[in-house]
């Protein structure tokens, strides 16, 4: 049923969110998630701002990093243990996964688990604090700011801010942060749900029975969203897992981790078919050889008619050569064949 939900949000490309302004007051809305065009123009705003804030004075994250590092606010040491307490944490989870019986074991787990996150936690909190300052994070804070511009309107379909001005002189400040938080919230699917998506059989029932996103999005692909490009993509890659003669079980598809794993081979193999098959193509002529007597000038040339034409103009060549150099060496006369063969 969840599945389902979130087909029926993409198809119509838009969420019904409930956020609350700086009054309090909780009111209904519709984000309608945008266009390639639009992202264009997010995007368009984004490097126009950025390099506004560079010219004002404010520092890059680069350089923000290269600051925090020189005065050991943040340093390399930090990096590291912030990408070890990640790896730790799904490797501890992964550890739970596997214990089901002993809840002696599972206490200790999720106790050490919970340690672990709230660390991850205040760690990544700080340094997303650390990098609030930085050129890009405005750039990001305004394009989001336009987003829901482009995005929001009540519940009846209409804009909340029908000029920019309106838009821009806007100071409710909580409800666009709220809406921000909806519209990724809502908007956007990581890469995990939308393979699950894309592999569950009330998506494919309507992927089959099309083939063509723009009779399933209902307009032309230059007006997808983000998540919508994303859903055809990763349907196409299970189309060639499901549709393969070799294909592995249900368990190994349905295990991202395996099933790429499984497609990593699929390419390894048929890069090696392909080398093959050119390999094949381009291999060497083959040579037979018949001793003739001297002066036996009828059978060379009942032998010399044996060859095809394109193997004649090649001899015929390799006598030029003879006759021109006083000699020729096995490489050229190969070198003959190749290009008489092309």
């Amino acid at each position: 049923m969840e599945i389902e939900k979130e087909i029926r949000k993409i198809l119509w490309g838009k969420s019904i969110v409930s956020a609350k302004d700086c009054t309090g007051q909780s009111k209904t809305y519709v984000l309608r998630s945008l266009t390639m065009s639009e992202m264009n123009y997010l995007d368009f705003i984004y490097d126009q701002c950025f390099s506004e804030s560079i010219e004002s004075g404010l520092l890059s994250k680069e350089e923000l990093d290269f600051f925090y590092k020189n005065n050991e606010i943040w340093t390399d040491e930090d990096e590291q243990e912030l990408k070890d307490l990640k790896k730790e944490v799904a490797k501890q989870k992964g550890l739970k996964s596997k214990i089901k019986a002993n809840k002696t074991k599972l206490k200790f787990l999720s106790n050490k688990i919970k340690k672990l996150e709230d660390k991850l936690s205040n760690m990544i909190s700080y340094k997303q604090d650390l990098d609030s300052c930085s050129a890009e994070k405005h750039a990001e804070e305004i394009s989001n700011r336009h987003m829901i511009h482009l995005s929001a309107t009540d519940k009846f379909g209409n804009r909340l801010w029908e000029e920019d001005e309106d838009f821009l002189n806007c100071t409710d400040e909580k409800l666009i942060y709220n809406l921000t938080i909806n519209y990724y919230k809502n908007n956007f699917l990581s890469d995990k749900q939308l393979r699950k998506i894309a592999r569950s059989g009330v998506w494919r029932y309507r992927w089959s029975a099309s083939k063509n996103g723009e009779s399933l999005f209902g307009k032309p692909i230059s007006e997808w969203t983000s998540v919508q490009n994303h859903l055809v993509y990763w349907s196409q890659y299970y189309d060639y897992i499901y549709e393969n003669p070799d294909r592995p079980d249900d368990v190994t598809i349905e295990d991202d981790d395996s099933i790429d794993r499984w497609m990593e081979n699929e390419s390894k193999k048929n890069r090696k078919s392909r080398v093959s098959k050119k390999s094949n193509k381009n291999s060497e002529f083959v040579e037979d050889f018949i001793v003739v007597e001297d002066g036996d000038s009828e059978t060379i040339k009942d032998i010399y008619d044996e060859n095809t034409i394109s193997s004649r103009q090649v001899i015929n060549k390799t006598r030029e050569e003879v006759q021109k150099n006083g000699k020729v060496n096995d490489w050229q006369v190969k070198k003959n064949f190749r290009k008489g063969s092309n």
